[in-house]
């Protein structure tokens, strides 16, 4: 084992993870980072926490200790979290609590706990002025089997993936495998026993359900906004 002062990792699009103190283990290929640990992403979050370790070769860092954001979208903590796809993503883990900021009971509702922040949006820059995401909702559960197909023919394919980025779509995901109570109280909400439930608030407006079968046309009309 390696110790080590002031680690910083950085990788090309400019996120950065630094920390007082870490540890190499260059046998298991591992980095163990220490004490005041902060995440800066490429999309202006910034994420604080007490440990966090990388593993090198899969590319992906885990944190069993609580984390702390704040960004553009507003604030988010989580009990643990996972850092995977060269940093693309970051999935939240045990109770999560997140904010939109500004954030209204419209936007609050859309909190979820147990949810997951899959991809991100951005601010319009200048004085009085705020972004509004538009948010897509996806109640799932890992025994779900439509759930499933529509990850694979509607939502996790290019086409839709480009209008996701072009519009700056937040999407949550609700896990509900172990029957979470808060997200059993959403699908009560909107009327469901149980899973698939697909919500879209565009740019803040009311959430609108969408059909429990998915194509990629559908669900870019939904995101999409009006003209």
């Amino acid at each position: 084992l390696v110790d080590l002062s002031n680690p910083q990792l950085v990788d090309q699009d400019g996120s950065r993870i630094t920390a007082p103190e870490g540890t190499y283990d260059q046998d298991n290929q591992t980095l163990d980072l220490f004490r005041d640990v902060q995440v800066t992403d490429q999309t202006g979050y910034r994420f604080r926490t007490t440990s966090a370790r990388f593993y090198i070769l899969e590319g992906r860092i885990e944190g069993l200790d609580p984390l702390y954001g704040t960004g553009p979208l507003g604030d988010i903590r989580s009990d643990a979290y996972e850092i995977t796809d060269d940093g693309d993503v970051i999935t939240f883990r045990g109770n999560v609590e997140m904010v939109f900021e500004p954030a209204p009971p419209r936007e609050r509702a859309l909190a979820i706990s147990g949810a997951k922040v899959l991809v991100g949006g951005s601010r319009i820059e200048g004085p009085g002025h705020f972004f509004e995401p538009t948010v897509l909702v996806d109640v799932t559960a890992d025994w779900c089997i439509t759930c499933q197909v529509n990850e694979r023919v509607a939502i996790k394919v290019a086409k839709t993936q480009a209008a996701f980025a072009e519009h700056e779509v937040v999407m949550l995901v609700g896990d509900w495998t172990n029957a979470d109570p808060a997200i059993t109280a959403v699908l009560e909400r909107y009327g469901r026993s149980g899973v698939p439930l697909y919500l879209v608030s565009r740019q803040g407006g009311t959430p609108v359900v969408l059909p429990q079968i998915l194509t990629p046309d559908l669900v870019i009309q939904a995101i999409t906004p009006n003209d």
